[in-house]
């Protein structure tokens, strides 16, 4: 029988243990026996564990049956009728082993065995504590218990009913910490660091508590141990930090302000000590976030709500002097420029103020602004003037603190801007006004330049130095001139000598040049630009007043001549016309170039951008001036002309202008087409209305073109001659009738001066004034464009508006408007207590034939009084409206005019004087060798003729300066010589011979041509000159 299983019924079993699955590989065993052994060790964890639970739990039951008798036995000892001083020590070495701060009974034995330890300590000071401190294991159950009461502080909210429990923890935790219970400083160190980092009894914690919400008493005792806590830990710098930003980074300052100022105990005092000391720590462990922002912040609050209490008189910390000043000074300018590359910061000082909300970022915002506070500024800018006498370098921590700060504020806000350096202007050293009775004004300024040029020395080098401070001192300065009189300036010699100014002139003179030559106007860097327009709108400022006072030597502003391959050497006059008339003005962005993710790191910018500063005034000046490239060499020479063209000769710019006037007739010639002759009355009472009729409505391009003007005398027949030398004499006609007060387009000022007419709309209504004065600005336009000099003196004011359409040195302007109330203005300026005057924000406007009328200058301004604080925005605003507001309509539309036949970017080439004398000859005496030597003859005459001889003989030596200006009168109706001289003249001065000698002189205006009979001696000629100079002998055409 076959049989397939096996032949036995026995059970095999394996001698390894295993029955069922017996292994069938090597792997198989060890793989098995690794889990076995995995498996017996586990369990051994489990049986170790629940052994180690069953030990801890019995010692916790018998550590708890301990603590409890421990506590049986500490209350025995308080049931002693007497103790002595083993007795509390026992109780303090078992309070320090049973202490549960949750148990409310274990607290009440804290606060027993503590007033005992204080009453010990009262009777026997120098024993207990300190003889408890020197055993090692008893100072480790000092330091216990005192966290033990910090503990308590901390956690206890019920501060009404358990007020006698504070109050004695308070005391307690003073004698503890202030007593020297420490063997070394180090260990004392050690214990307050353990204090700072555990998150249980966090000591700033602590402290912010006793602060905000304790009584008094223990309020002064938490002033007492953070000021001994500051003053005890000198080296550490981490505990330091710790501290000071803990207590400054919280959002309820104004409640810490009252503790940490209302003290005996100097605080503030003692927190900028530290910091200052620890400064380098500080900055490098600085983190730029929002608490780090509420820590400047409050550290402004504090030290402004201390600036306060010191005015007023109630500051309890009278130490607070110079010293601490200063170091707040360094400390914020340190940490303000940590901060200059943070969003953050640069967000919060474009913002507005916003009284109403009062979250964190608001509180920020306030706290920031207190730092352009005018009582902040003056006691900074106080210590500043005293302790420059001792230490230069102080003015320059105060512009670094200032300077990233205000050119934040400026590009978002400039009212804010000029607001701040107005008041920094005007503060004066309350020291010098108390001793020594002297109200100085623009002190700072003073001691900017003095500070950066000490002992008289101006060199580039001083500036590379100080460059933050020298920008501060551009940015005031400017300032200092908008509001400085014209009598401060001169006469008073306020902030510098004239001798100074001059020196600051010439040194600015050679920074811009250098810096326009260097600096690609292309370039979009903000700084780089920012820094390059502020210095050349300050020199402009002053060449600006010296076309007013002339307290300059003569060119002064000339950029130095030095060799021949200077730039003024070098200029292609033609070339540079034909680029400026051919490119368009193109206008750069500057930006922070931010990327794409809105970051910017503006601190890097900044220095980045002062280090290139210093590299520019440090490199030779010559490297810039030998520009080979010729299109590059233009370019900078058109941007030197164009941002600075006072630096560049007169001669110069005129020619220029004339050349590039020149190409745009060229331009024109091909546009134009014939207009017929015009006919014009000659009349005064036509002249002005067929002018306007007939020409009013010529196109640009038809107005520069040849106009050909016919005049028609009283009787309607045409007079004789017609062309250029008419359209000269019709110019002169029509503007003594034009701008002629009794035409009532154009007043006059006290001195004769012509300026539009405020009024000029009551007397043609309906917009018809402006027409006229946009017909009258195209006539005087034609006028310049056709090199014809007319005789209109207009008031500078005036010109300026037409160079800048606007009037930016308004007090000073106003006095060739109006004497008297310029004067009234200065009187208001420099006095005090103008409340008495009862003014308020309005003017009244109106003359003879108009109504008068009482206008705001402000919003409610009849409501809103003149007094000390806000009498320089009347001042300002008072001027405003007399310069600008009330002659703007009438203005823009002379300049619209005006601007159609030349455009404002040529006439800028010119000061308002020079403009003037663009228009209406120069006012230089006139040269009569240059009359003589352009002068040309006609009819047989010449210069070797007797009877001309004679006539240059009589002109050279006997007629005096007056009669000179008759002479030219009487020829060509000028009572000033051509700009440029006589040979710019057109038509030229020509003398014509006559026959009949019984006549007088006579003259045909039109053609600046003298008719001179030939006299036979020179007694006759000189009699029969002067008779006709005297009476007028003048006549137009051709006779």
């Amino acid at each position: 029988m076959y049989f397939g299983g096996t032949s036995s019924s026995r059970k095999k079993v394996c001698l390894r243990g295993n029955t069922n699955n017996v292994p069938q590989s090597k792997e198989e065993l060890l793989e098995q026996a690794r889990k076995e052994r995995e498996k017996n060790k586990q369990q051994q964890q489990e049986e170790n564990a629940v052994s180690l639970i069953q030990r801890t739990f019995r010692r916790f039951n018998l550590k708890k049956i301990y603590k409890n008798e421990q506590r049986l036995q500490f209350d025995n000892i308080l049931l002693k009728q007497t103790r002595n001083i083993n007795d509390i020590k026992e109780l303090f070495i078992k309070l320090n082993y049973f202490y549960n701060e949750n148990e409310i009974k274990d607290q009440n034995r804290l606060f027993i065995c503590l007033q005992l330890i204080l009453q010990l300590q009262k009777l026997n000071k120098l024993s207990f504590l300190q003889n408890l401190s020197l055993n090692d294991f008893n100072f480790f159950r000092l330091n216990k218990f005192i966290k033990f009461i910090i503990s308590y502080l901390i956690k206890e909210n019920d501060l009404i009913l358990q007020k006698k429990k504070i109050a004695l923890s308070t005391i307690g935790l003073v004698n503890f910490l202030q007593l020297n219970l420490f063997k070394t400083n180090k260990d004392f160190e050690i214990f307050i660091l353990n204090l700072l980092k555990d998150k249980n009894i966090n000591l700033s914690k602590l402290f912010l508590k006793m602060f905000l919400q304790f009584e008094d008493k223990e309020k002064e005792s938490a002033i007492s141990i953070f000021n001994y806590l500051l003053n005890s830990i000198n080296n550490n710098e981490f505990i330091l930090l710790k501290l000071c930003t803990d207590i400054l980074s919280n959002g309820n300052i104004n409640i810490l302000s009252n503790i940490l100022l209302n003290n005996k105990n100097s605080s503030l005092n003692i927190i900028l000590d530290k910091i200052y000391c620890n400064l380098n720590y500080f900055i490098e462990n600085f983190k730029t976030n929002e608490i780090s922002i509420l820590f400047i912040g409050n550290l402004i609050q504090l030290v402004n709500d201390q600036f306060i209490l010191l005015s007023t008189g109630n500051s309890l910390q009278n130490n607070f002097g110079e010293e601490s000043i200063v170091k707040y000074i360094i400390i914020l300018s340190n940490l303000i420029n940590l901060y200059s590359n943070h969003n953050e910061i640069l967000n919060l000082l474009q913002k507005e103020e916003d009284k109403e909300e009062n979250n964190l970022q608001t509180i920020i915002v306030k706290q920031l602004n207190l730092l352009f506070s005018r009582t902040h500024m003056q006691y900074l800018v106080d210590t500043i003037i005293s302790i420059t006498k001792k230490e230069n370098n102080m003015i320059q921590c105060f512009c670094k603190l200032y300077l990233p700060l205000l050119l934040i504020i400026e590009k978002k806000n400039h009212k804010k801007f000029t607001n701040i350096l107005y008041t920094l202007s005007y503060i004066n050293n309350t020291s010098t006004v108390e001793e020594e009775g002297k109200n100085e004004n623009y002190k700072l300024i003073s001691i900017l330049w003095h500070s950066i040029f000490y002992e008289d020395i101006i060199a580039v080098d001083r500036i590379v130095e100080h460059l933050e401070t020298f920008h501060f001192f551009i940015k005031l300065y400017d300032t200092v001139l908008s509001i400085m009189d014209d009598d401060e300036f001169k006469v008073q010699q306020k902030p510098f000598t004239l001798n100074e100014n001059i020196k600051i002139c010439k040194f600015l003179k050679e920074i811009v040049f250098n810096l326009i030559w260097t600096i690609d106007e292309k370039d979009k860097n903000l700084f780089l630009q920012t820094f390059k327009e502020d210095v050349i709108k300050l020199l402009t400022k002053l060449q600006l007043r010296d076309v007013r006072l002339k307290y300059c030597p003569k060119d002064h502003f000339i950029i130095s001549n030095n060799d021949d391959n200077h730039i003024l050497n070098r200029i292609d006059i033609e070339g540079m016309a034909d680029y400026i008339y051919s490119n368009q003005e193109v206008e750069y962005i500057y930006d922070d170039e931010e990327d794409n993710n809105g970051n910017n790191n503006n601190t890097d910018k900044y220095r980045n951008s002062l280090q290139q500063i210093k590299n520019i005034l440090l490199s030779d000046n010559e490297q810039f001036r030998t520009i080979k490239n010729k299109n590059q060499f233009i370019e900078k020479t058109k941007e030197l002309i164009s941002k600075a063209p006072y630096l560049i000769p007169l001669n110069i710019r005129i020619h220029l202008f004339k050349n590039i006037l020149e190409l745009d007739k060229d331009d024109n010639y091909n546009r134009q087409h014939f207009i017929p002759p015009i006919n014009i009355r000659r009349e005064s009472d036509y002249i002005f209305n067929d002018s306007f009729s007939k020409l009013a409505d010529l196109t640009a391009t038809e107005l520069k073109g040849p106009i050909r003007v016919q005049f028609i005398d009283k009787e309607g027949l045409e007079e004789a001659g017609i062309g250029q030398g008419v359209f000269k004499e019709f110019l002169f006609e029509l503007s003594k009738v034009a701008f002629s007060t009794k035409y009532g387009l154009f007043k006059t000022t006290d001195d004769g001066y012509l300026y539009p007419n405020p009024y000029s709309s009551s007397l043609y209504p309906d917009g018809l004034d402006l027409r006229f004065y946009r017909f009258l600005g195209k006539l005087l336009g034609k006028s310049i464009y056709s090199d014809i000099v007319i005789d209109l003196p207009f008031a500078k004011f005036f010109v300026s508006k037409l160079l800048n359409s606007t009037n930016n040195d308004l007090i000073n302007n106003l006095q060739n408007l109006d004497k008297e109330l310029y004067k009234n203005l200065l009187f208001l300026k420099r006095t005090t207590n103008v409340e008495d005057l009862e003014l308020t924000f309005t003017i009244v406007t109106g003359d003879d034939l108009t109504m008068k009328r009482e206008i705001n200058l402000m919003p409610n301004g009849e409501n809103i009084k003149v007094n000390d604080k806000n009498k320089f925005s009347y001042i300002y605003r008072v001027a405003h409206f007399k310069l600008n507001h009330q002659i703007k309509l009438q203005s823009q539309a002379f300049q619209q005019g005006l601007e159609e036949i030349i455009p404002r970017k040529y006439l800028t080439l010119f000061d308002e004087n020079e403009l003037i004398d663009l228009i209406c000859g120069s006012t230089q005496p006139i040269d009569i060798d240059d009359l003589y030597n352009n002068t040309i003859y006609s009819n047989g005459y010449s210069q070797e003729h007797r009877s001309i001889e004679l006539f240059w003989d009589i002109v050279y030596n006997d007629l005096s300066s007056e009669q000179h200006v008759l002479l030219l009168k009487f020829i060509c109706s000028l009572s000033r010589p051509p700009l440029l001289g006589f040979k710019d003249l057109h038509p030229k001065i020509c003398i014509q011979k006559i026959d009949d000698t019984e006549r007088l002189p006579s003259s045909s205006t039109c053609y600046s041509l003298l008719k001179l009979p030939c006299y036979k001696t020179r007694k006759e000629m000189k009699e029969k000159l002067i008779k006709a100079l005297e009476q007028g002998t003048q006549s137009f055409g051709l006779t």
